[in-house]
């Protein structure tokens, strides 16, 4: 069976400071080259594109990776995708089926070679889009292995990728679940959530133990004390939302990010804003994630 694989290397990484996420190193290996290594030992026939920058790739991994870049610049992981794709075509390496093209996160530095070979088999026997889930309980749709023709077809009814949620590709598709350590899943976007990957490495990658709680990063945390018990709350805006905890601002980011790995189209930002129109609504008589339960239930009723 022909492999190609796509290794997203290409965003702006602007809530880790700039600094170019994937080329971070971490125990001694910038990222990428840990995303890479697992990917040649799951599939060392595959023919790999990295979608987006090679910073803290060696020569011999740039020899081993064909890079693209999507258009414009910045695009997003599904222009990443597109723009690989569509590299893979052009260079006359594209496989013939039974296809299957494997999707990694270049932030996702501790997957292992064991649970990619484990997508591309459940995907080549059962001719689906084979993903994992992380610690959240959401599908991971940046850690997968697609049929290639399937992946090509998707693409093509989406049109311009540019600035389009990974999630459109998933839309009404039957997808192969498979187990995987959620763990082995953990991306990061702060300095917060990379010292947890960290750590999670420090203690030998030990089995995940229930749902985490996304880290709630420096500015956000500075952010709830200004708020909390000042300004907001003597303004007279949204009973309640003057003493905003760190326990209700983890919430709000939970909420975010399951958001914004469902089903629905919309935009994690609004979901939790129109949360807190319910919540000033409800006035004490309802929590915050209480609101943060009551959106998320519209959705899925209209899902």
């Amino acid at each position: 069976m022909q492999l190609s694989a796509v290794i997203l290397s290409g965003g702006r990484s602007s809530r880790f400071g700039g600094t170019h996420k994937p080329g971070v190193e971490l125990d001694g290996t910038p990222v990428i080259a840990r995303i890479l290594s697992a990917v040649v030992e799951a599939a060392p026939e595959a023919d790999i594109w990295v979608a987006g920058e090679t910073d803290g790739l060696s020569e011999a991994d740039r020899e081993r990776a064909k890079a693209v870049r999507e258009e414009p610049k910045f695009g997003g992981p599904l222009a990443g995708i597109a723009a690989a794709v569509d590299g893979i075509d052009e260079s006359g390496a594209g496989p013939e089926e039974p296809a299957v093209t494997l999707i990694v996160a270049g932030d996702m530095p501790l997957v292992t070679s064991a649970h990619l070979r484990d997508l591309i088999a459940a995907c080549a026997q059962s001719g689906a889009p084979a993903v994992g889930y992380d610690d959240r309980g959401s599908m991971q749709f940046l850690c997968a292995a697609w049929p290639g023709s399937l992946l090509r077809r998707r693409l093509q009814e989406i049109g311009d990728p540019t600035d389009r949620a990974v999630k459109l590709l998933y839309r009404d598709l039957d997808t192969v679940r498979v187990d995987v350590d959620p763990g082995q899943l953990l991306d990061f976007d702060t300095p917060e959530e990379f010292d947890r990957v960290r750590s999670r490495l420090a203690q030998g990658a030990a089995p995940s133990e229930g749902r985490a709680s996304r880290p709630v990063p420096e500015a956000v945390e500075h952010l709830r004390a200004q708020v909390s018990g000042g300004a907001g709350a003597a303004a007279g805006g949204g009973a309640g939302w003057g003493e905003l905890s760190a326990a209700d601002a983890a919430a709000v980011l939970d909420f975010a990010s399951r958001i914004k790995h469902s089903d629905s189209s919309l935009s994690p930002v609004l979901a939790a804003f129109l949360a807190g129109a319910v919540h000033a609504r409800d006035g004490q008589g309802g929590s915050v994630p209480e609101a943060l339960a009551a959106v998320e239930a519209v959705l899925r009723s209209e899902s």
